[in-house]
This record gives structure tokens, sequence and C-alpha cells, in this order.
């Protein structure tokens, strides 16, 4: 367990409302000259003591008891995608070489994870819709009766456009097709 230090509380004391507010902030670059050296360099940086470097943000530096920071940009293919960080809390520390390029390594390979991720949920959704459009084809083409073609037809691309759109509105389409298929009747 970490000992508080003149004043500065220990991370494991900080209240859950706290980390709540901390998880949802995000680092401005225009503000903070470490997160920006880290972002547009697009290489590690470190901060021996984050309480005196002029680059470090202030207020965030207070209020996360930050001491020594070690800040690593994620990097897939040179495009950025964030930034991780390592810190201490109680005394300035100095990031060795093999330490940095390990959490370098680190970074990498999360980057590769996170862009793997959405590589994979693009291809699902697009899996997804090509399925829904083959259901309106096979619905098209499964009846003689043009109401009941149409209406298939309709139920199909009523599920596809509830997905493009993630409202959730297929209550309401369904309900206007139908109105439309009443008043054509």
């Amino acid at each position: 367990m970490l000992k508080p230090t003149e004043g500065r509380a220990a991370p494991e004391s900080l209240p859950p409302a706290f980390v709540e507010s901390f998880l949802g902030r995000s680092l401005d670059p225009r503000r903070d000259a470490f997160t920006r050296e880290v972002l547009e360099g697009m290489r590690p940086v470190v901060c021996v003591d984050a309480e005196t470097d002029p680059r470090a943000d202030k207020e965030l530096v207070r209020t996360l008891v930050f001491r020594s920071i070690l800040a690593v940009p994620l990097v897939v293919r040179k495009r950025l995608l964030g930034m991780a960080m390592v810190s201490t809390f109680d005394e300035s520390f100095a990031f060795s070489e093999e330490q940095i390029e390990l959490a370098r390594g680190i970074a990498n390979a999360v980057a590769l994870t996170v862009e793997n991720v959405r590589f994979y949920q693009m291809e699902q959704e697009r899996q997804e819709q090509l399925q829904t459009l083959l259901d309106v084809a096979t619905a098209a083409s499964s009846s003689l009766d043009l109401d009941e073609m149409l209406r298939a037809t309709l139920d199909r691309l009523v599920v596809l456009v509830a997905y493009a759109s993630k409202r959730g509105a297929t209550a309401e389409i369904t309900s206007r097709v139908d109105q439309a298929l009443r008043r054509g009747s």
C-alpha cells in the first residue's frame, strides 16, 4: 500500500466519484503540453516530477496526485489511436530505457488489439447488413402475390433501416409501412 506524502492523498483513498469523473475526462492537448508532446511526436515521453514540469497539466497532477509520468502513444500503421499513461504517486521516478521500451511494446500490442476489435466489429456489421439484404432479395422472389411480397420485403428493410440507424425506430417504421399498405390496398 502506498503511503501519502505531505498532504497528498494515496491513490487507493480516492473516492469512487473522483474515479468516475476522471474516467469521463479527456486530456486537452491545447492546455497540456505533455500530452501534446506525446500525441504530436507519437513517441513515449517521461515527466520525472509532474509538480514542477511546465509541460504537465497542474490541475490534473494535483487532482490525481501524480508524481512521475510515463506516457506512450497507441499507434497502429502510423495512425494514433490514443495514449496510455503509467505514473507514480509517492516519489519521483526516472523510468529506465528498458521500462520505456516495455511500455511502448505493451502500448503497441494494445493498439493492435483495439484496431483488430474495431475491424472485427465493422465486419460483423457488414455481414449482418449483407444477410438482411439477402433476406430482402429472398422475400422479393418468394411470392407471386404483390402485397405479400411487398410486406415481406418491407419487413426486412425495416430491420435493416432500424439496424443502420440504431435508434430503435422499428415500431414507428413498421406502423408507417402498415399505413402505406392499407392505403394502397
